[in-house]
């Protein structure tokens, strides 16, 4: 059951039905979902797209259009373009080209911010068009928002930092290296035009023994670079990634398509997670919340927590002031707002704790 979806239906009354549609049993690793009325007939749809290919991390994932009957019943039509679209991790619907019909945009990690026109129900990958080719990244949350109100959208995209060990021009590999009939990932950063793994001897054995009699001593390894290790291994079914950028960043959005502009330095000091756009001094902009850290991770990558989520006040004309910090410890993951009628609220989800709450002044 870990990676079977549930989807349930509320019948009006809040009451909460499971729907049974077979649809939902394929086992996924699901990265995001969003809602759109992909043909315009009024009724909800669902995209849902694969964090990554069942118990093969580093192997793209496929996005689904799921079309809703109007009934809570749901009918897969998923086009060809949607197959292999990467490791995605959040996606939204909005309407970019402004003619009535909803597109999407998808981010993932070890893969590019991708646009999905939508031309009267049928999906074009429109990526390259806007400006989006070599934005391959450890994108991890998407927010959306015209920020300089010139009647563009603009995607505030958050991603690994510059304080971690990932590093624009590494590589992921995945092959099956030691023809076991499963998949190895490995990790390399560039040095003068050659790949060399960013993880010891040892490590690398215990994942690939076979490995063992060829690299005895370290200073063997030491020297050897991916195609050294690799040169007599099968690569059956390898690919390689190329991580381009590692900055937090909005892409601004125009005519011409988006431009990347990475946020500034000290939201760079750890990953980013989750993006809100709200508006908080009521001046008609809105501003920017962001939070993240990771402490799960083996101890010769580093834990990047030295964020407490940040805020961005929007100055209009895509400047922002100096980021101060939200004042909240903890792995942040998501946020949301609340309106009651005496204040408005932001909701902070945080791993493995409570749910805290900041009041928008």
């Amino acid at each position: 059951d870990v990676y079977k979806r549930q989807v349930y239906i509320n019948d009006g009354k809040g009451l909460l039905s499971k729907q049974t549609n077979p649809i939902f049993n394929r086992p996924m690793s699901t990265g995001a979902v969003t809602k759109l009325d992909i043909n315009k007939d009024g009724k909800i749809d669902l995209f849902v797209a694969e964090r990554f290919q069942v118990e093969t991390y580093g192997l793209d994932g496929n996005g689904y259009l799921l079309i809703n009957d109007g009934a809570g019943n749901f009918e897969e039509r998923s086009p060809e373009v949607l197959q292999n679209i990467g490791m995605i991790t959040d996606a939204k619907a909005v309407d970019l080209n402004q003619d009535g019909w909803e597109d999407l945009v998808v981010v993932g990690e070890w893969t590019g911010v991708k646009v999905f026109l939508n031309q009267q129900g049928s999906l074009k990958d429109a990526s390259e068009a806007y400006g989006l080719a070599n934005t391959s990244g450890i994108w991890s949350s998407l927010e959306i928002a015209d920020l300089n109100q010139d009647g563009f959208t603009d995607l505030i995209v958050g991603n690994a930092g510059t304080n971690s060990f990932y590093k624009s021009e590494m590589r992921l590999h995945v092959g099956d290296y030691d023809l076991n009939g499963s998949m190895e990932q490995i990790i390399t950063e560039r040095n003068q035009g050659k790949d060399y793994p960013i993880i010891d001897k040892d490590e690398l054995i215990k994942q690939i023994p076979s490995l063992k009699k060829e690299f005895l001593y370290y200073k063997d390894y030491a020297k050897a670079n991916f195609d050294d290790i690799f040169k007599e291994k099968s690569t059956q079914n390898k690919l390689t990634k190329i991580l381009d950028l590692t900055e937090t960043a909005i892409f601004w959005g125009s005519k011409k398509g988006f431009t990347f502009s990475p946020l500034a330095s000290e939201i760079q000091y750890s990953n980013v997670s989750a993006i809100l756009a709200v508006d908080i001094n009521s001046d008609g902009y809105q501003d920017l919340i962001l939070g993240g850290n990771q402490s799960r991770v083996k101890p010769q990558f580093g834990a990047t927590e030295s964020s407490q989520g940040w805020v961005l006040i929007n100055k209009k004309n895509g400047i922002f002031e100096t980021p101060t910090s939200l004042g909240v410890r903890g792995e942040i993951r998501d946020f949301d707002t609340y309106q009651s009628k005496k204040e408005a609220l932001i909701i902070i989800g945080i791993n493995n704790d409570s749910i805290q709450f900041k009041k928008i002044k």
